[in-house]
C-alpha cells in the first residue's frame, strides 16, 4: 500500500479545534437538568429483565390461565338442580275457580 505524501502532510498540519472554556459547565447543566431534583430520584425505580425471560413469563401465564379455564366446567342444568329430586308419587288437587274481570 502505498502512503500519499500530500495527505500525510496533511493530516501533521491538522490541530483538533480548540474547547470551550464552559463546555464543562454547560454538561454538567444538562447532566443535572436530565437527572431531576433529588426527591425524584429516589422515587424512581427502574427493573432490566432480559426478553426472553419476559417473554417466557409472559406465555407461562398464558398457559397457565388458560389451563385454569380450561379445567373450569360449565354449569349444566343437571348441576343447578342438585338437591331437588322428583317425588315419587305426587299428589295432585284440583280446585275450580272463577275468573272475574
Amino acid at each position: 500500500m502505498e502512503r500519499d505524501p500530500e495527505l500525510e502532510n496533511l493530516i501533521r498540519e491538522w490541530e483538533p479545534p480548540e474547547i470551550a472554556g464552559d463546555l464543562n459547565e454547560r454538561m454538567m447543566a444538562r447532566y443535572r437538568a436530565r437527572r431531576g431534583s433529588f426527591w425524584m430520584r429516589r422515587l424512581e425505580f427502574h427493573v432490566c429483565i432480559p426478553m426472553p425471560i419476559s417473554v417466557a413469563a409472559l406465555l407461562l401465564l398464558l398457559l397457565s390461565s388458560a389451563w385454569l379455564i380450561s379445567k373450569q366446567k360449565p354449569e349444566t342444568f343437571r348441576d343447578r338442580m342438585a338437591g331437588f329430586e322428583p317425588v315419587s308419587a305426587p299428589s295432585l288437587i284440583v280446585t275450580r275457580a272463577e275468573v272475574s274481570r
